[in-house]
């Protein structure tokens, strides 16, 4: 997986060394709220609770990238992108998947949780499955 997350990094770099280096100033804000999941115990820190460990997930999300605007150009043999653009997945949406990933395997707490995007603008969610007695 970290091939062909590295992979995809150097050709979305190839594929974009046509477009101009300049970008106009983004905040991007996410909030993953815990509190939407009363049933699961989640916290970024050791559980300090009697648990049983389930096991340790890690989650990949290599987002979707579309062409930035509507400035294609196509001719016989090449395709021309002016951009392209990647998606941007909110906080509460990778937490959400990750409850969902540890319910499935009958975990009711998540310890340890990180939730993180690197320089290539891959997500990786990780954490620590429980079950509290």
């Amino acid at each position: 997986m970290k091939r062909f997350t590295t992979l995809l990094a150097v050709l979305l770099v190839a594929a974009s060394c046509g477009t101009s280096l300049t970008r106009e100033r983004m905040t991007a804000v996410s909030f993953a709220d815990y509190t939407a999941y009363p049933d699961m115990w989640i916290s970024p820190n050791d559980c300090p609770q009697a648990h049983k460990a389930i096991g340790q997930i890690s989650i990949t999300i290599v987002p979707a990238v579309s062409p930035k605007g509507s400035n294609a150009s196509r001719d016989a043999i090449y395709t021309t992108i002016g951009g392209v653009q990647s998606e941007t997945i909110g906080g509460d949406e990778l937490l959400e998947i990750a409850v969902t990933e540890a319910r499935a395997r009958g975990a009711n707490g998540i310890s340890n949780l990180r939730i993180g995007k690197d320089a290539a603008g891959v997500y990786e969610v990780t954490g620590l499955l429980i079950r509290i007695e």
